[in-house]
């Protein structure tokens, strides 16, 4: 063991051994330091790697060469001459300042003459050079972004760079599958990757990007020449081994040419693997104009469609999705794509819950098994028409169709009672999209958008319950049975229309005014029936006993806003005020009920950029929130078996304050990178529920108050490049205080929690990769009563290729919770993979085991307002499989 620990602390130590730096400065023949400058280090020995830099703001570079190579290194930087070293390896040089010479050509005619620039930086567009980071082993894009410094792709696909996430993923100019990472970072080959480019501030109309201050990141991949004109992706076939009755099948197929780009992915297996995630659902399903903004809203049938399927006893999906995109000419480009899933999944779970009353609390034991279907289809077509260099149209349509089929049986013991649940739930989903956007460059001075948008979403669940005990006695108005049968029926549907104009005034280069003009109109439709169906035919129908909903919601929302941007040096600042007029009506069986409002509405945007890889941004904004139509259905609506909600008719609008600041910063020159994400919410009036507990049972309608919650968040990492080594901090901050009305009590809660994670990984191609994580939570409630809990996670990722062919992957994690009782739980999950490739070779063969240690299922802690839980989760058995793949 000491030989092991002494070898860890010497590995490094005998690593920057075999290194020499060499730094400096790069200027212009003035004095200038030149920021973003590039340093090139090219071997004049085989088999040796590139070396790179990039001046900072202080046009300082450093460079980390190895001892025994010859280099020859080149300084260049865009409308200047480059400037030549020679420096051989038996040279003491240390320190060298480049001073280049202006090339006298303009800034557009410059041409780039050096094949290797591992990162460009200019302005908003930050270019990666793929070869310059990539070993060759990489098999999907994912593993490539990994290497890219400043660049993380979580579990999930989600992509960041420098802390803020990738809302728009591009291959060759457009947008893949409607712009969502998960399926581009994970089936678009490696090998096919020539430059990945992150464009801040992205927007699609060119001429708006100077106005229109969009907060979208875009990632734009360029593909190698030798893969356009050319079908390539890969072919994936697996099957279980032995008493393994896994399958999986595979497919990644793209076609880009100058005119029709085609990207095919199509998935079948039971071994958990989840295609797509859940934001890039939300951003399928969007189908909305980016300049319209609309209420938010949830989808629990879309959300059950992206979940990772691991945490499942049984899985088996199907997964197919089609990208068309095709120029009919420079002016007009049309694409099409549709995606359609089908998954079917069984989940167990073994829940204890502790439910507060206040001065008392009730125990509750509960096994929940489900079979769920869910079916999604998604058509998206968008078509895109620029008549001249000044004008632009965009129109998107977007059909969505899905049913979710569950049926299950939950078994719920205390103390006092025990009851057996049988649950049948069927819900379809179909909606129709549609927006229309026209952008027009006037002059230097003058640009005017108009947008319109419509849409329609009808959503018919169908529930039923069936017990041989009566449940929820005294609320539910049960006739005696043999089997206690009850039906549930809802619908809304809802239809609206927002539409927006905005004229922007570009006063002088320090000065703009915008006006905006903006109308939304919904129109909603809420109903719900509970009935008992008795054994002898009759029914037995709740609406005598207050439930039952039919609601007829209109809204609408009238605005008028001005905003004034101005800048002063590096400082640029948008101050906005906005004049709402809302108007709420509701028609309902208890009554009609209106009320009108007039606000204004004030925002403040800042930022300081002090230099091209620094700035801070500051937000904020008093904005308003209104209640969904079921908030507003005062009849009772049988949610769960144990939960009855009212809605109360009389809700008005919440109002609250937000303020963000954001810092981030990128110096390669010392290897760091570093961001900062804060946010500071204040709700003044608040839409909270009002909640009675009963041992389990719980009742619950909503009210609007006036005693603030308060929330604040902080989010950051610093990671800080130590030769070929990257070490990696994180910190999570959250704290939320609130009013809570339990049982006619009012009591303060609060919730906060505490996360820090520490990783270090290696990041020379050359290296095996090594990644090790540790991350330690505290969660804390303090309220009716207090509770807290913790967890420690140790994570690890290996990767070697040995002979030359073969690859091993480990990943490993090892998670352990602690409550305040100091109960513990602790599982751990490992997955592992052997794969044989050939250089050259199409085929590629894999052995890979899934749950190596087959763990049947892993634990967690919780708590709510009323409710602390402890949850075990039943999760995929081992899967061990063989599988051959073929590269096109």
């Amino acid at each position: 063991m000491m030989l092991k620990i002494t070898l860890f602390f010497l590995f490094p130590i005998i690593c920057f051994s075999q290194i020499k730096t060499l730094r400096g400065t790069i200027s212009s023949e003035i004095g200038v330091f030149l920021e973003s400058a590039n340093v090139i280090a090219r071997p004049l020995q085989e088999k040796a790697g590139l070396k790179f830099a990039i001046t900072d703001n202080k046009g300082r570079y450093l460079l980390e060469l190895d001892k025994k190579i010859d280099y020859e290194i080149v300084a260049s930087y865009i409308g200047f001459k480059d400037e030549l070293l020679v420096l051989n390896s038996n040279s003491d040089m240390i320190l060298y300042n480049f001073s280049l010479h202006s090339s006298g050509e303009k800034l557009k005619e410059i041409v780039i003459k050096h094949e290797y620039k591992a990162i460009e930086i200019k302005k908003d567009t930050i270019t990666f050079n793929v070869k310059s980071f990539a070993n060759g082993n990489e098999r999907k894009m994912k593993e490539i972004l990994e290497k890219l410094p400043g660049v993380e792709v979580d579990k999930n696909g989600t992509v960041t760079v420098q802390g803020k996430k990738v809302t728009q993923m591009l291959v060759e100019g457009k947008a893949f599958f409607g712009g969502g990472s998960k399926l581009a970072v994970e089936n678009i080959p490696a090998d096919a990757l020539d430059k990945i480019e992150v464009i801040d501030n992205f927007n699609e109309v060119g001429f708006m990007k100077k106005v229109s201050d969009s907060e979208d990141l875009a990632m734009n991949v360029k593909l190698k020449e030798d893969k356009k004109k050319f079908v390539f992706g890969d072919i994936e076939a697996g099957l279980g081994i032995g008493v393994d009755k896994s399958n999986l099948l595979h497919s990644g197929l793209f076609y880009y040419a100058p005119k029709l780009n085609v990207s095919f992915i199509g998935d079948v297996n039971n071994i958990g693997r989840s295609t797509f995630t859940y934001s890039d659902l939300r951003r399928f399903t969007g189908g909305t104009s980016n300049f319209i903004i609309k209420k938010k809203t949830s989808n629990d049938l879309l959300y059950a469609l992206t979940k990772d399927n691991n945490d499942v006893v049984e899985n088996k999906s199907q997964f197919e999705a089609l990208n068309l995109s095709y120029n009919f000419s420079p002016k007009c480009n049309i694409s099409v794509f549709s995606l359609f899933s089908n998954v079917l999944t069984e989940t167990k779970y073994l829940i204890q819950n502790e439910y507060l009353e206040n001065n008392d609390q009730t125990f509750e034991n509960k096994i929940e098994i489900n079979n769920n279907r869910n079916y999604l289809n998604i058509t998206n077509l968008k078509m895109d028409y620029t008549p001249d260099k000044n004008q632009k149209w965009l129109y998107n349509t977007q059909f969505q169709s899905g049913t979710n089929n569950l049926s299950g049986v939950l078994n719920s013991s205390t103390i006092a009672n025990s009851n057996v649940f049988k649950t049948i739930s069927d819900t379809d989903n179909k909606s129709f999209k549609q927006y229309l956007e026209w952008h027009k460059n006037y002059s230097k001075s003058h640009i005017q958008t108009l947008a319109i948008n419509q849409y329609y979403e009808d959503i018919k669940p169908q529930n039923q319950w069936l017990t041989d005990k009566p449940f929820l006695t005294g609320v539910l108005p049960l006739e005696n049975d043999e089997i206690y049968n009850i039906e549930q029926l809802k619908r809304l549907k809802t239809n609206g229309i927002d539409a927006v104009f905005k004229h922007y005034w570009i006063i002088n280069n320090h000065n703009h005014v915008y006006l905006n003009i903006g109308n939304t109109f919904e129109n909603s439709n809420f109903e719900t029936s509970e009935k008992q169906l008795l054994s002898d035919n009759t029914i037995n129908d709740f609406i005598s006993a207050g439930f039952g909903n039919k609601t007829n919601y209109h809204f609408t929302n009238i605005y008028a806003g001005v905003e004034y941007k101005f800048k002063i040096g590096k400082w640029a600042n948008k101050a906005g005020l906005y004049y709402h007029w809302y108007d709420s009506k509701t028609e309902q069986l208890s009554g009609n009920y209106s009320f009108s409002r007039k606000v204004l509405l004030p925002q403040w945007n800042s930022e300081f950029e002090f230099n091209q890889s620094e700035k801070i941004t500051f937000n904020y904004k008093l904005e308003t929130s209104f209640p969904e139509v079921s908030l507003l259905s005062d009849g009772f609506t049988l949610q769960k078996y144990n939960l009855v909600y009212k809605g109360n008719a009389l809700l008005e609008n919440g109002k609250f304050h937000s303020l963000s600041i954001f810092y981030n910063k990128m110096n390669i020159y010392k290897g760091l990178w570093w961001n900062v994400y804060s946010n500071y919410t204040q709700k003044t009036k608040i839409i909270r529920n009002e909640v009675v507990v009963d041992g389990i049972n719980q009742y619950n309608s909503p009210f609007l108050g006036d005693d603030p919650e308060t929330s604040a968040l902080l989010n950051g990492s610093m990671a800080k490049k130590i030769y070929r080594f990257e070490l990696k901090l994180n910190v999570n901050l959250t704290w939320l205080s609130y009013y809570q009305k339990l049982n006619n009590i009012v009591t303060v809660n609060e919730r906060n929690t505490q996360n820090l994670a520490l990783s270090f990984k290696t990041i020379y191609k050359e290296w095996p990769n090594l990644n090790f994580r540790y991350e330690k939570g505290f969660n804390q409630f303090n309220g009716l009563t207090n509770s807290d809990y913790s967890s420690d996670i140790f994570s690890g990722d290996f990767e070697i290729t040995v002979f030359e062919f073969w690859t091993y992957k480990l990943n490993y994690q090892n998670l352990k919770n602690s409550n305040s009782n100091s109960r513990s739980n602790y599982y751990e999950i490992t997955s592992t993979s052997l794969r044989y490739q050939r250089k050259n070779s199409p085929f590629g063969f894999e052995l890979m085991c899934n749950n190596l240690f087959n763990i049947q299922r892993k634990n967690s802690y919780s708590f709510s307002d009323y409710i602390i839980s402890q949850q075990s989760t039943y999760v995929l058995p081992r899967v061990l499989m063989f599988s051959i793949s073929y590269k096109l």
